[in-house]
């Protein structure tokens, strides 16, 4: 079994969008489906039966979980020779759900989570894992092919970093990557300051650290920065969510969390 003991809080913190993509697959009528998921937590040394049952926070994970693919999905069917880079990966499994053949597509992560994700998966030329903190610019000299469009993904990763972290991030990659698209989650500072109520972070010992509160903060940062979609994925129609749909017609909450699509500058 691949040995995750030494991992620190944070890259535990990723075992959980992993756990709920699993249990997801497992359901009758499932937001989305992840064998490769199930396939993962069979092969760590990880008690996951203390992650179960937290039936909001897994629903609402694979509904973000479900609009990263679709909108993944709209980006690669534009552009089926095309380079994706997946920041702060940690296991997860897009790759397999949504590989067009044609795709160039990297992970990364910090070594610790790498080295794992190295006795689960094989590299290939077009399935490549680079082992680099996100924040340490040596890794975008490490692309290929960034003559072809590029699609950069941060899903339930910023929010764990300060706000001076995050724009140095989006300003170095759009240096380095200008005119690529951009798609990350965020939340707003109220729910970035009530993470701290969140059971399963609790479980893991993180919480969430950056509340971006409008997207035009992103402009003010550099002006050729362009935000080109927002989702809101707390559908309070959704009926998965059952009576927590009450919930989710609260501003606070269905305006809390949501994805930002840009475009950083041009090229």
């Amino acid at each position: 079994m691949a040995d995750i003991s030494k991992w620190s809080n944070l890259s535990r913190s990723l075992l959980l969008p992993l756990y709920f993509r699993a249990a997801e697959t497992k359901r009758d009528n499932p937001i989305l489906i992840d064998d490769k998921a199930e396939e993962i937590i069979k092969s760590l040394d990880f008690d996951f039966s203390m992650i179960d049952g937290y039936n909001i926070i897994q629903t609402a994970t694979v509904m973000r979980e479900s609009v990263f693919d679709d909108l993944a999905k709209d980006f690669l069917a534009k552009n089926p020779e095309s380079v994706v880079i997946n920041i702060g990966s940690g296991l997860d499994t897009r790759f397999f759900r949504l590989d067009n053949k044609k795709v160039i597509w990297y992970e990364l992560d910090l070594p610790e989570v790498i080295n794992v994700r190295k006795d689960l998966f094989s590299e290939t030329s077009r399935y490549k894992f680079i082992s680099c903190s996100a924040f340490d610019e040596k890794w975008m000299k490490k692309i290929e092919n960034k003559n072809l469009p590029i699609l950069l993904l941060a899903e339930g990763f910023l929010f764990y970093f300060s706000k001076d972290k995050a724009k140095k991030l989006i300003l170095d990659m759009k240096q380095n990557f200008p005119g690529a698209d951009f798609l990350f989650d965020a939340v707003t500072p109220l729910q970035a300051a009530l993470s701290r109520l969140n059971p399963a972070l609790e479980l893991m010992d993180v919480w969430f650290k950056w509340g971006l509160g409008y997207t035009e903060e992103l402009a003010s940062w550099d002006s050729h920065i362009q935000t080109k979609d927002v989702v809101y994925y707390f559908n309070p129609s959704f009926e998965r969510l059952g009576w927590y749909s009450w919930y989710c017609l609260l501003p606070a909450v269905r305006f809390g969390f949501y994805i930002v699509s840009c475009a950083l500058g041009k090229k």
